[in-house]
């Protein structure tokens, strides 16, 4: 069957706009529906009746999804504690501390490989504070009222181990411990599960 100019027009912004798993999906569900139901194509020649609505559809799509889609190159803001304690009285989204030090291997790991990862980057950035506390630090910071270096942040939430993470609410309130290097995966399942704390 011979594929219509819209039909064409969607393969070659398939192959030149960065589009994700879903949108391709649906593009291609509008593709052979449109064809399927001979809408563009009368008389088996291709004359397009709807090739206006579906450039602005397509021009849409890939405005949307460069707004979207997280960049090959975005990085975490990475943030000191205290001005991730300042910015949640503003604009409150739950926060994540990794503790992390340089002897630690898997913490490295993590950064190479998790933290690096633009989805889980883009996540991160749109939906908490990130910040990384040094467990050997011997600086101290202010944490809820009260001054604390890396290791003594880490006792008051009984961390024992390398890496860990705390995902904590706006408020400080609620306090999640994840243990252990997280793949990307696994670490974004848990930015879903404990953005809303």
């Amino acid at each position: 069957m011979v594929l219509s100019c819209a039909v064409q027009l969607i393969m070659v912004f398939k192959k030149n706009v960065a589009f994700n798993n879903r949108l391709l999906n649906d593009l291609n569900v509008l593709a052979i529906y449109l064809l399927e139901n001979r809408i563009l194509i009368v008389n088996d020649m291709k004359i397009i009746k709807l090739l206006p609505a579906v450039l602005i559809i397509l021009i849409a799509s890939s405005t949307i999804l460069a707004k979207t889609e997280p960049a090959e190159n975005e990085t975490v803001k990475w943030l000191t504690i205290e001005e991730a304690q300042e910015l949640t009285k503003v604009n409150p989204k739950s926060i994540f501390i990794d503790f992390t030090a340089e002897w630690c291997g898997w913490c490295k790991v993590m950064d190479k490989k998790t933290f690096s990862d633009p989805e889980v980057a883009a996540y991160i950035n749109e939906n908490y504070y990130a910040v990384k506390v040094d467990f050997e630090s011997k600086e101290k910071f202010e944490y809820l009222g009260e001054k604390y270096n890396g290791k003594e942040l880490a006792r008051k939430y009984g961390i024992t181990g390398l890496p860990t993470i705390l995902f904590a609410s706006s408020d400080f309130n609620k306090i999640k411990p994840v243990v252990g290097y997280q793949n990307v995966d696994q670490f974004m399942n848990k930015l879903e599960k404990f953005k809303d704390l």
